[in-house]
């Protein structure tokens, strides 16, 4: 989240930071999704179930990526004459406030402690036990 704010400075100079915090931004959404996941077992052992709460999840994901895009765009053509730069700075402080509340709360009170699932064999590291499992 912090990534994404930080991108309110963007500008012509410093368009590559602020590149460079996009992506590390992307990955932390996808670490955070990892983690997400990492409790759908803890919700059902059945697959289909499974399979419908993924999907449920994902299409709700979409929904409001869809529903701030579009106040994003419905902003640029509003008659505040906002140019380009304003708009895409006005879009990372409303995506990093937004962020702010929603990932906070999840973190803070949602995610609880988690036992592990599996045991480490003697001698593996937690790098390449998940690459081996899928081999």
């Amino acid at each position: 989240v912090l990534s994404v704010g930080l991108q309110v400075m963007l500008s012509a100079e410093t368009w590559f930071a602020c590149f460079i915090f996009e992506v590390i931004g992307g990955y932390a959404l996808i670490m955070h999704q990892v983690c997400t996941m990492a409790y759908l077992p803890d919700l059902t052992h059945d697959y289909t179930e499974m399979a419908h709460y993924t999907s449920r999840f994902m299409m709700n994901q979409y929904l409001v990526q869809g529903a701030y895009t579009s106040m994003v765009i419905a902003i640029s053509f509003s008659p505040l004459g906002l140019s380009n730069l304003s708009t895409a700075r006005l879009a990372a402080g409303l995506s990093c406030a937004i962020g702010v509340i929603f990932f906070g709360y999840a973190w803070i009170f949602l995610f609880r402690k988690r036992p592990r699932l599996r045991v480490l064999a003697p001698g593996a590291n937690l790098y390449t036990t998940g690459f081996k499992q899928l081999l």
